[in-house]
């Protein structure tokens, strides 16, 4: 007999526990040249008129600015059509089913990705900024050549 496949679910969960992730599937990873150079410029360009703010990192009192660990700025962008963008890019690249517990029906059940979250948050890394023990080297009007630390990120 078959094992039985999980009914595919789409969750609006608000707490956020362990329980969330699939552990069985890398939570983070780089994904190289995911856009060129003009790409990369144009979206920075949507977001000139954000507001640009300190970034923040979690700690145990909640997310706190902490520029010993993260020294770069942060946007929140508010931009359907750049989630939508971002989503088509990466969907080829990210597991296509994930385990998720249910709290409702006290269970595991399968999950497929939908989009990418909108509000974005796009981190800008100035000349010798960095976040942890990881420098993101980069040169004032120029890219380096793609490396996991020279890399634009958008969360």
């Amino acid at each position: 007999m078959a094992p039985r496949r999980a009914p595919t679910h789409r969750l609006n969960l608000v707490a956020l526990y362990a329980g969330h992730f699939d552990f069985t599937q890398p939570l983070i990873g780089t994904i190289p040249v995911l856009f060129s150079d003009d790409e990369c410029d144009a979206i920075l360009r949507s977001c000139d008129e954000a507001e640009w703010l300190a970034a923040t990192v979690n700690s145990a009192s909640g997310r706190v600015v902490d520029r010993s660990i993260r020294d770069s700025s942060t946007a929140v962008v508010r931009d359907a059509s750049l989630a939508d963008f971002l989503f088509r890019r990466v969907r080829a690249r990210v597991p296509q089913r994930m385990h998720v517990e249910d709290p409702a029906l006290g269970a595991r059940v399968e999950m497929e990705p939908v989009g990418v979250f909108a509000p974005l948050r796009v981190y800008r890394y100035e000349v010798g900024q960095r976040f942890g023990c990881s420098y993101r080297p980069t040169r004032a009007g120029k890219r380096l050549a793609p490396s996991p630390s020279a890399v634009t990120t958008i969360s």
